[in-house]
């Protein structure tokens, strides 16, 4: 497993100097294989928790606003967010974004 506090620490100070945006969350996964960054330009940044690279294996924009919040789920192979434009989005780690499930606002948006 890794070290949770300094590996999440360390990629999100990297994302912070690539994008220019503020982070707003992390989450690690349960396997310890992937580390997900949120920011306020609306990115959520997908890397390998073991890696040394600062570009993220996959990088999702569809967010309408900062991500707030993301976690994901006990296996690792979904990942949610709540975004400030009022919707939760699913995602796959492996890069796909689930249809339709964009949950509706709920009231706490910009």
């Amino acid at each position: 497993t890794m070290d949770t506090e300094e590996d999440t620490t360390a990629v999100a100070s990297t994302h912070r100097q690539l994008s220019k945006a503020q982070v707003c969350c992390v989450a690690t996964a349960s396997h310890g294989k992937w580390v997900a960054v949120g920011t306020t330009d609306g990115s959520l940044g997908l890397w390998a928790a073991h890696s040394d690279t600062s570009i993220p294996l996959i990088e999702f924009k569809e967010h309408g606003g900062a991500v707030r919040c993301c976690a994901f789920n006990y296996h690792g192979d979904s990942l949610v967010t709540g975004c400030y434009d009022g919707f939760v989005r699913l995602f796959d780690p492996n890069g796909r974004t689930f249809p339709g499930c964009d949950l509706g606002g709920c009231g706490f948006g910009g």
